[in-house]
Parts: structure tokens; C-alpha cells; sequence
């Protein structure tokens, strides 16, 4: 099980219905609920402006690492490829 901390950059596994994010959008998490267990991400615009604060599954989240670095394409689109 992977572990995330205060401040983690993560993308979305699968798609979330409310509020509307694909798989991929990239966030922050911003409060750790259950350890390991439930995360507040934050999700925000291009310019900077938060736009939900959601809370999400450690099934739900995978931690962006070196190896899984978003381009600046695919960040300012929220979308990467996994």
C-alpha cells in the first residue's frame, strides 16, 4: 500500500462524479483524515484557484514520484497519461 503524506502531489486512479474530475487530474493533499486510509486533496485551476477540495481513498490516489512526472502540456490540462 503506498503512503502519502501532508503535501503529496497525486493524480486520480479512476474518475470521481461530485465534483466532476477525470482519472489524472493532478492535486495536493491537504489533510490526512485516516492514516493511510483518507485524504482531503485539493484540485486547482491552471491560474492558481483552488477548485474543490475533495476527500478521497487511498484506492482512489496514486503519488506523483520522479518517475511519474506530468509535462506541461498534460499538467496545465490536469490530465497525465498513466
Amino acid at each position: 500500500m503506498e503512503q502519502f503524506n501532508l503535501y503529496d502531489i497525486i493524480y486520480l486512479k479512476e474518475d470521481i462524479f461530485n465534483p466532476p474530475f477525470q482519472k489524472g487530474t493532478v492535486g495536493t493533499v491537504i489533510y490526512i483524515y485516516k492514516s493511510n486510509r483518507l485524504f482531503e486533496v485539493d484540485f486547482i485551476s491552471k491560474e492558481g484557484e483552488s477548485l474543490a477540495s475533495v476527500a478521497l481513498e487511498n484506492n482512489q490516489i496514486l503519488k506523483l514520484t520522479e518517475n511519474k512526472i506530468p509535462t506541461i502540456k498534460e499538467v496545465t490540462t490536469f490530465r497525465i497519461k498513466i
